[in-house]
């Protein structure tokens, strides 16, 4: 009997870990809560980017983010921000039609120059607020170049 139960009591301790941890459908306010949505530059889905949730003072939990690719974003429940109000920094690349030197490759190894395509009130200067509740999130977003 004792051989037939080793291959469960490692299975049995994990469900209890996780169970204990978060709980049997317990309460997302006290964890992360999948966010996701649309970001648009100028009118067009930004194409590659970066979007940050800062928490603001009074909100527990740290900040959370995630990838832009085609105008979407989504951060899952494993990553997601906490309940409660956030401060949105949004960044983007786009080509400025140089050609610079590749950084650590050899002299001559040419890249095409990425620069800060979201106006700074968007990013680093951001007033842009959301608060976030127990569950899925959608959080869509209109910024500028300019």
């Amino acid at each position: 009997m004792r051989e037939v139960m080793k291959p469960y009591i490692g299975l049995v301790i994990g469900m209890a870990l996780v169970l204990g941890a978060g709980g049997c459908g317990g309460d997302s306010s006290a964890g992360h809560n999948p966010i996701s949505g649309e970001v648009r530059l100028d009118g067009q889905p930004l194409e590659r980017g970066s979007i940050l949730f800062v928490p603001i003072e009074g909100t527990k939990g740290q900040a959370a983010g995630g990838v832009i690719e085609n105008g979407r974003y989504q951060i899952g429940s494993d990553a997601g921000p906490a309940v409660g109000a956030y401060r949105v920094e949004i960044r983007g690349v786009r080509k400025t039609g140089k050609r610079v030197q590749k950084p650590l490759a050899p002299p001559g190894e040419l890249t095409d120059e990425e620069a800060e395509a979201v106006a700074a009130r968007f990013n680093s200067a951001s007033r842009e607020t959301v608060d976030v509740k127990a569950g899925e999130n959608t959080a869509n977003f209109q910024v500028h170049s300019k």
